[in-house]
């Protein structure tokens, strides 16, 4: 008897893993070269017209005018990578970081969410 039950037993945790085995290849060939998923899909054009006139008038004496550096870091192609959530970048918009002044008494929660959705998509 225990002898039965111990190769259901077995049997039973061979199938899981044989079915967790196979979940995860088919997985990683269906993501496999897929495109991340964006994180401006809900921004408006209108939202991202705003965020490029925002980022010309305050961000871009020190980061650039199309992001790529100068007394502030280089944010063209690499802001993403550096926030990969959006609302931590906005954090950094707003309180400021190291020499980044914060923008939090000048620009509001939408203007910030703009430019900062113009950083991620508009700055190639």
């Amino acid at each position: 008897m225990r002898t039965s039950r111990l190769a259901t037993l077995t049997a039973a945790v061979q199938w899981i893993v044989g079915v967790a085995a196979a979940t995860a290849v088919v997985l990683l060939f269906t993501l496999e070269g897929a495109d991340p998923p964006s994180t401006t899909s809900a921004v408006s054009a209108a939202a991202l017209a705003d965020g490029a006139e925002i980022y010309a008038r305050q961000c871009a004496s020190c980061h650039g005018n199309i992001g790529e550096g100068g007394l502030g870091p280089a944010l063209a192609g690499s802001v993403v990578a550096r926030y990969p959530d959006p609302r931590d970048q906005a954090t950094v918009v707003a309180t400021g970081r190291l020499g980044m002044p914060g923008f939090s008494s000048s620009l509001s929660d939408d203007e910030i969410a703009a430019v900062v959705a113009f950083t991620r998509s508009g700055l190639r």
